[in-house]
């Protein structure tokens, strides 16, 4: 019994690594064929040269034996079968006797990430493919020297960044070549992962510094490091994230800038239920997103009623009730039509038929039962 449920195992896993679809499992002669390793029985189905590839490639895994990928014809079939055998025997030899390059560049791709062989990266043809083995190895195993053989600059400049960041290390970004900005990217990186904000100050360009400044202030939610950031616009930002960190709307009065301002004012009131708060928003849409995200967020739909608009009011009270999974929400909007359509939608999001019995117009109820049995909703 133990020797059935083996074969039955290996079996299913030949076709799942082989590529070979559900029916191909259900073949008994391929069956056989993995089962004894017998590529001859393979040959037998000449009637079917897809079944007969198939077959081939499924027997030579099983028996990760190359030899087996000669007997087929088709040349992609054939590299498909050499590149699964060199990759199961970890066998980057195999990979030369694929005559396609893009096939024999991802065997020896796969083979050298497996092994962690960076020397097998330079028989590989594509420059970015190339680039990459060496990029994820370099990474990998934490050895920024394998990175100057990456090539591609932008993937050479990720390759330092990476494991200067790992091994938290800001000489590793003097190695980083090009535009300053990619440098200050690097160093912001690793001082992030330290939250050391003393790091940043070795960034050279404003801004880099700045943003670098505010993501550890507001992690550290220290506004003493928000206060040492040159421009207001990412000072206001620091205090913006501290804030909402803190729910603290006296640090949204920190705030230069009016539309910080009012995100602050808005994310707090929404998270507090603060209806108060969202009056004090200047800005009308911002002030209109503040009631509305508040009454989704609560699955209260009292902050709808301080909107004047009747489209806003539809898309509070909507998104209220669909929150809610509430359809009482929708007695709120005082246009017929737009309150029929806020009933129709509940039914059709909530799949309950029995909500389009709150719509008055038969013709209208009617139409909501149909939308809620096929899944429409009205715009």
């Amino acid at each position: 019994m133990k020797k059935i449920k083996f074969l039955l195992l290996l079996t299913f896993g030949i076709f799942f690594l082989s590529g070979c679809g559900i029916f191909d499992s259900l073949d008994a002669d391929m069956n056989k064929a993995i089962n004894k390793k017998d590529p001859k029985i393979c040959l037998k189905m000449k009637e079917d040269q897809s079944r007969q590839e198939r077959c081939l490639i499924a027997v030579a895994e099983a028996k990760e034996d190359k030899s087996v990928c000669d007997l087929i014809d088709k040349e992609s079939s054939k590299d498909s079968c050499f590149s699964s055998v060199a990759i199961l025997k970890k066998d980057s030899d195999i990979c030369a006797d694929i005559s396609k390059d893009n096939t024999k560049g991802s065997c020896y791709n796969t083979i050298a990430k497996e092994s962690k062989n960076e020397n097998l990266c330079d028989k590989i043809s594509s420059k970015s493919t190339r680039a990459s083995c060496f990029n994820d190895i370099a990474i990998d195993k934490n050895d920024e020297s394998i990175c100057v053989r990456v090539e591609e600059s932008f993937k050479t400049s990720n390759c330092y960044t990476e494991i200067a960041i790992n091994k938290k290390d800001i000489s590793i970004c003097d190695k980083v070549e090009g535009r300053a900005s990619v440098l200050s990217k690097c160093i912001a990186a690793v001082a992030e992962e330290m939250e050391d904000e003393s790091i940043c100050e070795k960034i050279e360009e404003g801004s880099y510094r700045d943003n670098c400044l505010s993501d550890i202030g507001i992690k550290k939610i220290d506004l003493a490091i928000c206060d040492k950031i040159a421009s207001q616009s990412i000072k206001d930002n620091c205090f913006l994230g501290i804030a909402i960190e803190k729910s603290d709307t006296d640090l949204c009065d920190k705030i230069v800038g009016g539309r910080d301002k009012d995100s602050c004012y808005s994310d707090i009131a929404v998270e507090k239920f603060d209806i108060e708060l969202c009056k004090q928003i200047e800005n009308d849409s911002k002030k209109k997103y503040c009631f509305i995200n508040m009454a989704k967020n609560a699955k209260n739909s009292e902050a709808c009623i301080y909107l004047d608009d009747n489209d806003d009011r539809y898309e509070c009270s909507y998104g209220a009730a669909l929150a809610a999974r509430d359809a009482s929400f929708c007695e709120n909007i005082e246009k017929k039509g737009t309150r029929d359509k806020c009933f129709n939608n509940v039914a059709v999001k909530t799949k309950d038929v029995a909500v389009c019995a709150n719509i008055k117009d038969s013709s209208e109820k009617s139409e909501c039962e149909r939308s809620t049995e096929f899944t429409q909703i009205q715009y």
